[in-house]
């Protein structure tokens, strides 16, 4: 499926790609539990689906991912 293993802050994650997704996210709990010592950049983002629903952001990591032998920099949101 679209499931991959990728590579933050050495540790190696297994993720859904989507790449035509206007963002990236992760549960915050998966951020904490897998990275305790790592601080989060604050931010005041809110995200909308395809509903009226609005979800506040924790926060957000800025990082190089690796995946195979691809690295991308890239802004990871927490929900």
């Amino acid at each position: 499926k679209r499931f991959k293993t990728i590579k933050l802050y050495k540790v190696e994650l297994n993720c859904l790609v989507d790449t035509g997704a206007d963002v990236s996210i992760m549960k915050s709990d998966i951020f904490y539990n897998t990275f305790p010592n790592h601080k989060l950049h604050e931010n005041k983002v809110m995200l909308s689906g395809l509903g009226v629903k609005l979800t506040q952001l924790i926060g957000y990591i800025h990082r190089s991912v690796r995946a195979n032998a691809m690295k991308a920099d890239t802004i990871t949101y927490l929900i």
